[in-house]
């Protein structure tokens, strides 16, 4: 995805759309196969969100948001679903400068780092690193300072 629009510059922005378009295409075809498959939500999502980059159009963001919740309601005990979500939602508050956005990716912050901090063990395997967990302690407070200015001050 971060190829058809970051790293390919004499792509023209129709050609990357029509990348793009393609792919959501094929992805909502194997979605419509295997309804399950939370791998899928997540490249739609992203596939979206590339498109939102491209367009700014607020229906891509929207359905990017909408197909990170699928992901999540597919394993909802997962913290990573949650921060992916939460990154997501915390990007469209920056970019809508909507604080009932960023309050939802501080909820799925929050979340996530409960949902790790319950894995049993201090030495499971699939527990955070402490960078990972600092990082998202950082997220939460970049988000928490956006309430008092405003998300896009601080993302």
């Amino acid at each position: 995805v971060q190829m058809l629009y970051l790293d390919q510059p004499v792509l023209k922005r129709e050609t990357a759309l029509s990348y793009l378009d393609a792919g959501l295409k094929d992805v909502r075809e194997a979605i419509r196969r295997d309804v399950k498959k939370m791998s899928l939500y997540r490249l739609k999502s992203g596939l979206l969100k590339a498109r939102f980059d491209l367009t700014y159009e607020i229906d891509d963001l929207t359905a990017a948001i909408e197909a990170a919740y699928q992901a999540l309601s597919l394993y909802p005990a997962s913290p990573d679903e949650h921060v992916g979500l939460a990154d997501l939602l915390a990007f469209g508050a920056a970019k809508l400068d909507d604080m009932h956005l960023a309050n939802q990716a501080l909820e799925h912050y929050q979340q996530a780092l409960h949902l790790d901090a319950s894995r049993p063990g201090t030495d499971e395997a699939r527990r955070w690193s402490i960078h990972k967990r600092q990082e998202i302690l950082e997220k939460i407070e970049a988000l928490s300072l956006s309430e008092e200015t405003g998300p896009a001050a601080s993302l």
